[in-house]
């Protein structure tokens, strides 16, 4: 559900920033632009929140049998390690973004 409402959130900021562009000719590119990615931000939220759900209603499911040469084999490490790289790279990420952001409502921007 956190991945659900950071994007909801960015939904929400978004639709924010819309309502600050003008109707003019000159911004309808810009206003086009944020509209769409309103839109897609949305569905991609509640799509993140029903796959959230999902995965937490197998959560008592009974454990199965299980090949441990394989859990432990070269392609389900090397799956699992580049899940961990991707884990670090949107930790790295949303630091950044959020020492971006909080300077920005600061004002030190």
């Amino acid at each position: 559900m956190r991945l659900a409402a950071l994007i909801g959130a960015m939904a929400d900021n978004l639709e924010a920033h819309l309502s600050a562009i003008g109707h003019d000719a000159r911004s309808r590119p810009e206003r086009d632009a944020y509209e769409s990615l309103v839109v897609t931000h949305r569905r991609t939220a509640a799509e993140l929140a029903s796959l959230s759900e999902e995965m937490a209603s197998y959560h008592d499911l009974p454990m199965a049998t299980h090949d441990m040469e394989k859990m432990s084999g070269p392609e389900a490490v090397g799956a699992f390690k580049a899940f961990i790289d991707a884990e670090q790279s949107v930790v790295e990420l949303l630091a950044g973004w959020v020492e971006r952001d909080r300077q920005m409502i600061s004002g030190r921007a």
